[in-house]
């Protein structure tokens, strides 16, 4: 198929629905198309009159902001996307396009409503977070959860559609023609049509693409993304292999579901030696980042062997991606080529640290798209990449490859590399490294890349350019494509796979980088010089004295400073004292029961939008919304990885116990505070210079401890643990409470604290005693005679009050004095001072 017709056809595949927000926002419409565009209803009488809107948009609206490519073709345009409810009988590309549309929406089966939607203006998206259960049924009746009609980086949580129906469609609408004034017309078709998506996303996100006889659930830009997707592949398939769409949509398999799922991650990221220096610190986030657009690399090089658009992605996010191709002779013979190549390249780059197995087995009919029968095809998907994980590099030992790789010894002469102990010491980039961040680190080429290149740059950046430019700058990634980290996008680059727009929607394609690494600010500098802890070095460089490290405003922090940001001033003027132990704390949380939410979780409301959708929001969640929330509250706050389902931070403690809390009670109102979809964390602390690999292990560890908690025998999520206490979030915010009113206590003097060291040992007797050690219950006794003597003796006549309060918090919790360490810890962690 001709390669400007493919894009025309995805282009108006995303815009066939816009005018739908046009009608509910009261624009105008082609008054003089309703035989063209509109098929005759029961009554006589046209229908589906939104296709008159998405006529004029297209003709009026969006005319100014077309490509040089497109001058002339308006038309043709608005009459592909305009026709997909009365398409021409022989016409491929409209064929194609209506058929998607009706597979997309699953109007070939008819559903019953629940919800009373009210008038099409006053219908509001229901959250498809609602829907999901993973034990019982949907309750039918049930109050729903709506989204505001506002752009999704502003506000993406549900609320009332009391509230839902505050917010205005011509106002949305007003704000996305606005919008269009910023797209690239002079970069070529393709990234032209990427931007358009990523305004659609950003508008079209909370605007439900039905209302008729239906619960309005699925998204309009949910909706059009995948019909682009269905017709591409369509269009391409019978191109290929003849016919029209909408024959045989039981019998033909006109669809290949292809997958690939990046193993090793965590490995990879955190396998590194030495963690504390201001350079090294960089490649944490630096390699998340690089994975992450190795993902996106292979998947761009595949769709262009392919000739296929970029909207072939039904998902991808946290290293994981689902692509619907055509199932032709072409594509089938393209992939077993390609996953060979992909798995040689990983085994060579990454020493088989790394993998990305693939599987491109699955087939569907037309009919396997709707509802019925895409959940079993999305299972076997799954379970044909499970089993790829399992051979992950089978492809190439079938090909007779030698599986052991050799390396050239002579070049260890220097030793193995200080920060990834694999890659032999490089001299230069030694002597580079020394140079740049004063740290004697013998260090590789490939570590050193990533921290001067990656690391440096992509806080700056604005774009990530995928290319095949001759030029040598960036890093090479997969099958010779090079990325670049730019502040600005030139014309010369309109020849790029793919231009990223990582600060916002609306210029080239969108994608969350999820990466915050915090970095020196004047009023650190200012702090650090009133604790007489900085020495000039040079102009604006100081050397922190407490560590012997430099300073300079806006380069990174390193992960001894995070840690001693968690002390406080202290003092009348807040410059004599410090207090608080120099702690680094490590967060890691991931969604419970992703697996059984995709799979069974929303039952027989599984479609293909409803699982990009999902998708899509966790994604936002994790690599747009919270990232945005750290750098406004939390600045010291590290982001490695947060994406996908899943993310891990590193700060300092008293910062990360705090947001925890923040993102649990984030999440539960993001998701409609529906019990089935819940988060579960592990929060580890640790003294500064200990290595990454080793934080992040007891991390994972604790998170799943806090996976494994028991109720009444019965296994529960949705918690956490901290301080070896393992708790749901709702008592996590008690504890988090009384360990502030113990610091207070302490530092008011009403209890010392070596009470509250005690307290510790009193909780240990306590586990003792209740697991059977007789002995171990003198503790009760102790602990009277301690509260006795160094609590109430001390206290000053009329103080019966606080006493009380402290006798019921403290003294008397016999049922949770296994818990009491959580608060007491903290609050003693706030109080000491480093020796």
């Amino acid at each position: 198929m001709d390669q400007f017709d493919l894009n025309l056809l995805v282009l108006a595949a995303l815009l066939h629905d816009t005018g739908k927000t046009a009608q509910r926002a009261g624009k105008p419409k082609s008054g003089d198309q309703e035989g063209t565009y509109c098929p005759v209803g029961p009554h006589g009488g046209p229908t589906h009159l939104h296709t008159l809107y998405t006529d004029y948009f297209i003709e009026n609206d969006l005319a100014p902001y077309l490509p040089r490519e497109l001058q002339g073709f308006g038309g043709r345009l608005a009459r592909l996307a305009s026709s997909h409810h009365k398409p021409g009988e022989d016409n491929l590309l409209e064929l194609a396009l209506s058929r998607g549309d009706r597979l997309s929406a699953g109007t070939d089966r008819a559903k019953e409503q629940h919800v009373d939607a009210g008038g099409y203006k006053q219908a509001r998206l229901i959250s498809t977070f609602d829907y999901i259960r993973l034990q019982g049924e949907p309750n039918p009746g049930q109050e729903h959860n709506y989204y505001p009609l506002t752009p999704l980086d502003r506000d993406p949580f549900p609320c009332s559609l009391e509230q839902a129906q505050q917010t205005s469609y011509a106002k949305l609408f007003e704000q996305f023609l606005d919008d269009l004034s910023g797209l690239p017309l002079h970069m070529g078709l393709k990234h032209y049509t990427d931007s358009l998506q990523s305004l659609l996303e950003k508008h079209m996100w909370c605007v439900p693409s039905s209302t008729y006889r239906t619960d309005p659930d699925i998204s309009l830009f949910d909706h059009a993304y995948t019909t682009a997707a269905i017709a591409q592949s369509l269009a391409v398939y019978h191109g290929e292999q003849g016919g029209l769409p909408g024959e045989n949509p039981a019998r033909q398999k006109k669809f290949l579901l292809v997958g690939g799922d990046l193993s090793g991650i965590q490995k990879h990221i955190f396998g590194i030696e030495k963690s504390h220096g201001a350079g090294v610190a960089k490649i944490l986030r630096a390699r998340s980042f690089m994975l992450q657009a190795t993902v996106r690399c292979v998947v761009n090089v595949l769709l262009e062997e392919l000739g296929l658009m970029p909207q072939a992605r039904i998902m991808d996010a946290g290293g994981e991606f689902i692509l619907l191709l055509p199932n032709t002779e072409r594509v089938r013979a393209a992939l077993p080529e390609f996953e060979a190549r992909v798995q040689r390249w990983f085994l060579t780059a990454y020493q088989g640290e790394v993998s990305l197995p693939l599987a491109h087995d699955v087939e569907l009919t037309e009919n396997d798209l709707l509802m019925e029968s895409f959940p079993a095809k999305l299972n076997a998907l799954q379970d044909s990449l499970q089993r790829s994980k399992l051979h992950r590099f089978d492809s190439l030992f079938q090909q007779d490859f030698d599986p052991v790789l050799f390396h050239d010894l002579s070049s260890y002469r220097s030793g193995a590399c200080h920060v990834c102990n694999i890659h032999p010491v490089d001299k230069e980039s030694s002597r580079e490294f020394f140079s740049e961040y004063d740290r004697d680190i013998p260090i590789c080429s490939s570590c050193f890349q990533q921290i001067d290149i990656v690391g440096r740059l992509l806080p700056r950046s604005g774009y990530v350019i995928f290319s095949r430019a001759s030029s040598a700058e960036g890093v090479e990634l997969f099958d010779g494509v090079r990325l670049r980290l730019v502040k600005e996008v030139r014309p010369e680059n309109s020849d790029a796979l793919e231009i990223i727009n990582l600060k916002e929607f609306g210029e080239y394609a969108h994608l969350p980088v999820a990466g915050h690494l915090p970095s020196y600010t004047e009023e650190d500098v200012t702090k650090l010089l009133q604790l007489n802890e900085l020495e000039p070095a040079d102009k604006d460089n100081w050397i922190w004295t407490r560590e012997e490290e430099q300073v300079r405003i806006d380069a990174p922090k390193t992960l001894n400073m995070l840690a001693h940001e968690a002390k406080m001033l202290e003092g009348e003027d807040n410059t004599a004292d410090t207090r608080g132990k120099a702690l680094l704390a490590g967060l890691k949380a991931d969604v419970d029961n992703l697996g059984m939410i995709f799979g069974t979780g929303l039952g027989d409301h599984l479609s293909i939008s409803r699982y990009s959708f999902l998708s899509r929001m966790f994604n936002h969640f994790f690599a747009s919304y919270l990232v945005d929330l750290i750098r406004r509250d939390y600045p010291d706050i590290y982001v490695v990885f947060a994406g996908g389902d899943d993310l891990f931070f590193l700060g300092p403690w008293t910062d990360i116990t705090q947001l925890a809390d923040m993102i649990s009670e984030r999440f539960a109102a993001y998701t409609g505070g529906n019990p089935e979809v819940t988060l579960s964390a592990g929060i580890s602390v640790h003294k500064p210079r200990e290595p990454v690999h080793g934080i992040v292990h007891q991390a994972e560890t604790l998170l799943e401890r806090s996976k494994h908690r028991e109720i009444k025998g019965e296994e529960v999520k949705n918690g956490v643990t901290l301080f070896g206490v393992t708790v749901g979030w709702e008592r996590y915010r008690e504890l988090l409470d009384k360990a502030k009113w113990v610091e207070d206590l302490i530092l008011r003097e009403k209890i010392t604290m070596g009470l509250a060291s005690r307290l510790l040992h009193y909780a240990d007797q306590h586990k003792r005693w209740m697991q059977g050690d007789i002995r171990a219950g003198l503790f009760k006794s102790h602990m009277e005679y301690d509260f006795k003597r160094n609590v109430h003796d001390r206290l000053k006549e009329g103080d019966e009050t606080e006493w009380q309060k402290i006798e019921l918090g403290l003294k008397n919790v016999q049922d949770e004095m296994e818990q009491l360490r959580l608060p007491v810890t903290w609050a003693l962690y706030r109080m000491r001072s480093e020796a």
